[in-house]
């Protein structure tokens, strides 16, 4: 990953005074300006990752985890203390996909993600 110069540390610092949705507005428009652009060595670590989870699930080592029991699990693993709440269907669905949506454009996320789900299994 490229070094921020003192210019790009500064418009980062600047972005981080901006409301969320000029945040969110912003990240979209410099991910989209990305365009093709791929770390190979990324995309070949994710190839190898879907391929043992799926070997995983396949053999029966891995079992799906349910969005409810992964929504418990993420608040848990919060830093600010929270309440565990049930979520009915709809809601656990649509919590689902936002997440999926964040997941999708914070690939570090989903690494840590990983890794503390990991940390928390028996």
């Amino acid at each position: 990953m490229a070094q921020m110069t003192p210019q790009v540390s500064k418009l980062l610092e600047q972005s981080l005074s901006l409301s969320v949705e000029e945040q969110e507005a912003l990240a979209d428009s410099l991910i989209s300006s990305l365009g093709e652009r791929v770390d190979e060595r990324l995309r070949a670590a994710w190839d190898d990752e879907i391929k043992k989870r799926i070997t995983e699930l396949d053999s029966g080592k891995a079992k799906p985890f349910p969005g409810p029991k992964f929504a418990i699990a993420t608040w848990r693993s919060c830093l600010v203390p929270t309440r565990v709440v049930e979520l009915n269907e709809e809601p656990a669905a649509e919590y689902d996909a936002a997440f999926d949506w964040y997941l999708q454009r914070s690939p570090d996320a989903a690494f840590k993600l990983d890794a503390e789900l990991r940390r928390d299994q028996p």
